[in-house]
């Protein structure tokens, strides 16, 4: 079992400062394409090709199950304007816009072909090295979820010596000098430090197989 959490506080102008590069470079890596910027400066190890879109097409439809098929989670009435930093495959971007469309939304992203072909209006994908993002916008809301690589088991049958615990772990060594994998279950404590204010964290445990009981394992096997 692994967590996603989710977060949401109001923060307190707007400025944005990115590279200004139109378009990034890739580099080919054992098949798999990568961002050459992020590869090089160490920042994001992960693939930019139609499969990685895949993926995270998979893993956003996963996502709106577990949150019920909730995009928002902050209290706004109507939604103005909305900026996904790292949108992906744009699934997210995509549903928020078609489902406000009288929302200005916007994402950014470093891989420009993993953004769909067909767009509404009111939506914008950009293309951007992103060395620096620095946003102060008073009455506004930040939302983030992030996957917690540590899988648990209920019964106690994934033990330090099981394969899947012992694959996270050095997954999380590995990285451990560049950034936390854990950050999720910090956020609330780093955003509060920070200043922000309604802070509202949840952890959500994320089954790796069916569930035992309950509507989700009903769910899965329509």
């Amino acid at each position: 079992m692994a967590y996603a959490s989710s977060f949401r506080c109001s923060f307190g102008p707007k400025a944005t400062d990115v590279d200004g590069r139109q378009e990034p470079r890739f580099t080919d890596v054992q098949g798999r394409e990568y961002q050459k910027y992020s590869i090089e400066h160490r920042t994001y190890f992960g693939p930019v090709d139609e499969e990685e879109a895949q993926r995270l097409e998979d893993q956003q439809q996963v996502f709106q199950r577990i949150f019920d098929n909730r995009l928002i989670f902050p209290p706004i009435r109507r939604l103005r304007r909305v900026l996904d930093c790292g949108h992906g495959s744009a699934s997210w971007a995509v549903d928020v816009a078609e489902q406000n469309p009288d929302c200005e939304v916007i994402g950014v992203d470093i891989a420009p072909h993993m953004s769909p072909d067909d767009m509404p209006d009111n939506l914008w994908l950009q293309a951007v090295t992103l060395p620096l993002i620095h946003a102060l916008c008073f009455g506004s809301f930040v939302g983030s979820v992030n996957l917690e690589l540590q899988f648990r088991s209920d019964n106690g049958s994934i033990t330090d010596e099981h394969a899947l615990r012992r694959w996270s772990t050095q997954y999380l060594r590995a990285l451990e000098d560049r950034k936390d994998l854990r950050i999720g279950s910090k956020l609330r404590n780093l955003m509060t430090e920070a200043g922000f204010v309604e802070v509202d964290a949840k952890m959500i445990p994320l089954p790796l197989s069916a569930w035992s009981t309950g509507r989700y394992l009903a769910a899965q096997e329509e």
